[in-house]
């Protein structure tokens, strides 16, 4: 009862914030028995003729993830079911595509036999074609090439490959190591660009690479950094946002503060400008609810939203984040938001999607866990068309056989 009323007084306080909006699930993942899928993490990949291609980190015909395709309609083909050898198994990322429409991607587990902490192996990179060929590119050792990349890759024209592994290395965080920034060419040959050390450089990097046109990647490392404020130091650093230069040089662009002074722990990519102008998100900042900040080319700093503290109104937990032609950015947030108070999310909120105008105003377009939008815990950010409509996925309630398996949305302004 109580959390019926406090869900009413919410409702009541910030309906302000919100605009109408039609929200749609245009899949809800069906579980084990069914090969289906579960728990989407990864972010979506629109191809442009309305189709949707993305991974479920378990479920499938032997329980160890998916790809698959939805088209227009909402009509799901399983283009693939890993099996948790050679391989991979649990991909948390997303997709990328070349002119051909292969897709390409990476499993944070699976490969080589025996690497790992759980033995269950170090990760892949794939590729799958249109026909269905599956091809293994690259198995990692868990060594210094890394092991357990969690976040999509970039590709170049030519082909070659860029990424992120958030474990192993030569540096760092014990002997597991703080993970890589790898490129991984035509041929096959895998190159560490940089091994984090988990020190002032960073570590853990979570989310994927952003590359421009002059071949400079730049990403964010979850932990590591500075380590100038006593919140910083309880977490080994705050994290970071780095650049790699087209020839292979590291450099710290910013080192986060924590609380409260901005964000910490960024665990996603990050959005560039014509005016090399980086924007992402972070947790805390000073409502302890999570921040979106932008950052110069002369590496200033300047928040342009601190999310909502506790009861957490606008969401809390901001994931990565898309821009439109206007310069409104579009992200999702794990949890909060007025609903969901049930027995998945229970007091905390199942999450929100979000709209942040260039003056800095917050509009809830959709609280996760209602009736109107049944989702919840958004693990990725969304994806935008050219029509403005709006795709995530969440890892929660509408599970067709038991418990939560998650779901592909769509919102339309």
């Amino acid at each position: 009862m109580r959390a019926l009323v406090y869900s009413a007084l919410l409702l009541l306080a910030f309906q302000a914030n919100s605009i109408a909006q039609t929200y749609s699930i245009l899949h809800g993942f069906s579980g084990y028995p069914s090969s289906d899928g579960i728990y989407p993490l990864g972010s979506l990949l629109h191809d442009g003729a309305g189709n949707l291609y993305g991974m479920t980190y378990s479920g499938g015909n032997f329980y160890y993830g998916t790809v698959y395709k939805l088209d227009a309609s909402g009509n799901e083909s399983i283009l693939y079911n890993f099996t948790g050898g050679t391989d991979g198994a649990w991909p948390s990322a997303g997709l990328v595509q070349d002119w051909q429409h292969n897709l390409y991607g990476t499993t944070s587990a699976g490969g080589q036999a025996g690497c790992g902490a759980s033995r269950s192996g170090c990760g892949v990179v794939f590729k799958l074609s249109p026909s269905g060929k599956f091809t293994v590119l690259y198995t990692f050792t868990g060594g210094a090439d890394g092991a357990a990349p969690k976040a999509a890759l970039v590709r170049e024209a030519t082909g070659n490959l860029y990424g992120t592994t958030s474990q192993a290395g030569t540096a760092g965080c014990g002997s597991g190591g703080c993970g890589t920034v790898f490129k991984l060419a035509t041929n096959g040959t895998l190159t560490v660009l940089h091994s984090f050390s988990g020190s002032t450089d960073g570590g853990v990097p979570l989310a994927g690479l952003l590359r421009d046109g002059a071949g400079n990647l730049y990403g964010t490392a979850s932990v590591g950094g500075s380590l100038s404020t006593s919140h910083c130091m309880s977490l080994s650093g705050c994290g970071t946002v780095f650049e790699v230069s087209a020839t292979g040089k590291f450099s710290v662009l910013y080192s986060f503060l924590g609380y409260p002074s901005d964000g910490d722990a960024p665990t996603a990519g990050l959005l560039r400008d014509s005016q090399g102008n980086l924007y992402g998100s972070a947790g805390d900042g000073a409502n302890g609810a999570g921040m979106i900040f932008k950052l110069d080319s002369t590496g200033h700093e300047t928040v342009l939203h601190n999310f909502a503290g506790y009861p957490w109104p606008e969401g809390e937990g901001a994931s990565g984040l898309v821009r439109d032609s206007k310069g409104n950015f579009y992200g999702t947030a794990a949890a909060g938001g007025i609903g969901g108070f049930n027995s998945y999310c229970p007091g905390v909120g199942c999450g929100t999607v979000f709209k942040l105008d260039t003056l800095g105003n917050l509009t809830v377009l959709a609280n996760l866990g209602t009736v109107e939008a049944p989702g919840s815990d958004p693990q990725s950010g969304v994806i935008l068309d050219h029509q403005g409509n709006l795709y995530g996925t969440g890892v929660g309630t509408t599970c067709k056989t038991y418990g939560d398996c998650g779901e592909v949305f769509k919102i339309v302004p």
